[in-house]
C-alpha cells in the first residue's frame, strides 16, 4: 500500500524555510519589507505586523532580530542613508584647480544619493521627519557633523595649497552640498519633467564651485 504524503500547510512551509535563513540574509530581507511598508503607509501608520506580513514572517519572527519599529528603522538608515566617507589626501593628489577638486568631491555623493532605497528613505525623512524616534535627530545631526568635518578638511587643505580661495563656502562647509540637497528634494517631491537628471546636475554643481572656490 502506498502511502502519500499530505503537502504542509503554507505557513508550516513558510516556517520552515524561515528557519534555515540566517541573520545575516534574513535581517536584509526584513529591512526591504519595512521600507515597502514605510513607502506605501508611511512611518506613523505603519505597524510591526505590517512588517512581518511584508516579510513573510510571524511577529515573534520579526522580533526575534528587532525589538521595535524603530530599531527597523534606524538600521534602515544605517544601512541606506550613509554618505562615501572621503579621502581627503586621495582628492588632493594630483588636483590641480578648483575644477578638479570639485569633480572629485561631488562624483561620490552623486552617485551615492541615485541609490533607489536612498531616495525611498530620504522621502520618509521629508514627509515624516516630526513623526519620526528622537534617535532619528541625533543620527541626522551625527552625519551633519561628520559630512562636515570632512567637508572642512577638504577645504582648508585646499585653500593652503593655493587650489581654492577662502569664500563663504570654506567658513560654512555645509553649504558646498547645498545644490545636491535641493536636487534630491526636486527628486523626492516633483515631477521628473520638474528636474534635471543626476548628470546634469552634477555637471551644474561642479560649475557652480568651480566659480565661486577659483583663485
Amino acid at each position: 500500500m502506498t502511502v502519500t504524503a499530505s503537502p504542509l500547510p503554507a505557513s508550516a512551509r513558510a516556517s520552515r524555510t524561515r528557519l534555515r535563513l540566517p541573520p545575516e540574509t534574513r535581517i536584509p530581507l526584513i529591512l526591504d519589507a519595512a521600507l515597502a511598508a514605510f513607502s506605501a503607509q508611511g512611518y506613523a501608520d505603519t505597524r510591526i505586523d505590517d512588517i512581518a506580513q511584508q516579510a513573510g514572517l510571524s511577529k515573534g519572527g520579526l522580533y526575534a532580530h528587532f525589538d521595535s519599529k524603530e530599531a527597523i528603522f534606524h538600521a534602515l538608515l544605517q544601512r541606506s542613508m550613509q554618505l562615501p566617507t572621503l579621502d581627503v589626501d586621495a582628492m588632493l593628489v594630483g588636483a590641480d584647480t578648483a575644477q578638479v577638486l570639485a569633480q572629485r568631491l561631488l562624483q561620490p555623493m552623486y552617485e551615492a544619493v541615485q541609490s533607489p532605497s536612498l531616495v525611498a528613505l530620504s522621502r520618509i525623512l521629508l514627509t515624516e521627519g516630526h513623526r519620526l524616534p528622537p534617535q532619528v535627530q541625533d543620527w541626522r545631526r551625527h552625519v551633519h557633523a561628520t559630512v562636515c568635518t570632512q567637508l572642512t578638511q577638504v577645504l582648508q587643505r585646499g585653500v593652503a595649497q593655493g587650489l581654492l580661495r577662502p569664500t563663504v563656502l570654506t567658513t560654512v562647509p555645509g553649504l558646498v552640498l547645498s545644490p545636491l540637497v535641493h536636487w534630491m528634494v526636486q527628486h523626492i517631491s516633483a515631477g521628473p519633467e520638474e528636474w534635471v537628471n543626476a548628470s546634469e546636475a552634477y555637471r551644474i554643481h561642479v560649475q557652480l564651485l568651480t566659480e565661486l572656490l577659483t583663485p
